[in-house]
Order: C-alpha cells, then structure tokens, then sequence
C-alpha cells in the first residue's frame, strides 16, 4: 500500500541536500499508535538476526533550487513524498497520526501543514511488471578488506546485483512468516527473480549521505520478473537494501 502526501508552508521549505535521514525521524513520529512505534522504530520484522522495517519512501518531490554551496535544498510552498509498505498497519498508523488536527508538523526545522493525503493498495501483480524508482535501489554486502569490514556496493552491470535483491526479498517474506505462522511457507528458486534494465541510457547512479555514510544506489526502470510474492513484496516493502532509510521505493507502470 502506498501513501501519497503534500505538504505546505506559508515560507519556503529548506533541507539538506541530503536529506533522508529527517524524513525517516518524521516518518516514525507520524505513527499514532505509540507502542507500534516502538516494535517498527526497536525491533520490527525479523529473520535469521536480521531486522526488517517493510517500509520505505520516495524522494521529495517539488519544485526547488539548490544553495550556492549545494548543501541545501529549497523548496518552493509545497512538497510530496510518497510512503511504502506491505504492512497495512504501518499506512493507517501514519494516516490516522496526520489526521490529527491537534499536531504541529515538522520537516526539518520547517512548520508544515497536511495539503493533502491519499492511499492507494497497490495492484496484485504476476510473474512480470515494469517498475521505476523513486529512490534508488541499493544492493550491497559486507566484504573484509586488509581485515577491515567494508561496505561493497553493486550496480545492474554486476552479476551479484540481481542476486542480492532477490535474497533480500525472499528474507523479508520470511520475516513476515515469522510473525504469522498462518502464512504459507514458500521454498523460492533461483529464477523465482529477475530484474533488467529498461532504456539502459536512462539508468542514473545516485550517491547519498546519510549520517555520516555514503550510500550508493541506482535509479531508473526495471523490468522485474519472478514469483508474484516477491514482485508484490519488492512494489510494497520496497527492493533492495536500506528501505527504512529511504532507498528501493518502487512505482508500478505495467
């Protein structure tokens, strides 16, 4: 399900150029339900000691110019973001919390008020959809270098790239499995995801800095292919790595 927001301000509305890790904080501050809060903001979904938030978010969306240092963004009176997730919860939560006519809210530094706000369940797709990013999609591992932990980043021309995203995937789903042993457990292959590169030309890099780290990710269209499980996952809970961060929000077009 998706949630589509507008905000505005009465003044212009500054961020960093980098900016993420504000809307994450305001993300989480817009759950009403206090003790769902915690469980998404401590714990959240977890599987094999990895912990899954199944949310993810857009870029800002707006019109804006950046300052002569290029280290913040200005937007114009309004902006929109666009909120992820497979878990139907999380959406009502933020909703029912943005609703509240009693709360002052915040991007950044900037007051802002609710323009408006939407939801939309996303399509039950097949075995194929063509997506495009409205964050990038982040693969990575941890590789030991001169015996240093480093983070190693992928892009689509890498073979691990593919598999990365769909091991990713087939965890989150088991992570959902673990807090509902109603659900059916699925034994995923190798083929159950494909992903490729619509309109190569198109494909852009993207290098952001979210607290003091630099994360690589890639934006552009993908044809995705696979089991629908995984492709309904990949448009809900968002594909690849870092979602919680804002990374892997996808846009269903066919």
């Amino acid at each position: 399900m998706k949630l589509y927001l507008t905000f505005g301000s009465q003044e212009k509305i500054s961020l960093p150029t980098h900016y993420n890790h504000i809307i994450q904080a305001a993300i989480l501050n817009w759950i009403e339900d206090e003790a769902y809060q915690k469980f998404i903001h401590d714990i959240g979904y977890v599987y094999e000691g990895r912990n899954f938030k199944l949310f993810t978010f857009s870029k800002l969306i707006g019109e804006y110019t950046l300052t002569a240092n290029k280290k913040e963004m200005i937007f114009e009176s309004k902006v929109k973001i666009v909120i992820s997730s497979s878990q139907v919860k999380f959406i009502e939560c933020i909703e029912k919390g943005l609703r509240n006519p009693s709360k002052v809210w915040r991007l950044g530094h900037n007051e802002v008020r609710i323009i408006s706000i939407s939801k939309e369940e996303e399509p039950l797709v097949g075995e194929e959809i063509v997506v495009r990013s409205l964050s990038p999609i982040v693969a990575y591992n941890t590789v030991l270098e001169e015996e240093k932990k480093k983070t190693k980043y992928y892009g689509p021309e890498d073979m691990e790239f593919e598999r990365i995203l769909r091991q990713n995937l087939i965890k989150k789903y088991n992570s959902i499995v673990e807090m509902n042993p109603s659900l059916k457990v699925v034994e995923f292959k190798e083929d159950d995801f494909r992903i490729t590169v619509v309109k190569p030309k198109m494909l852009s890099k993207a290098i952001v800095y979210y607290k003091g780290f630099v994360i690589v990710g890639f934006n552009g269209k993908f044809k995705l292919q696979g089991h629908p499980i995984l492709l309904q996952l990949a448009l809900e809970a968002g594909l690849g790595g870092k979602n919680a961060q804002g990374f892997g929000c996808m846009q269903y077009i066919k």
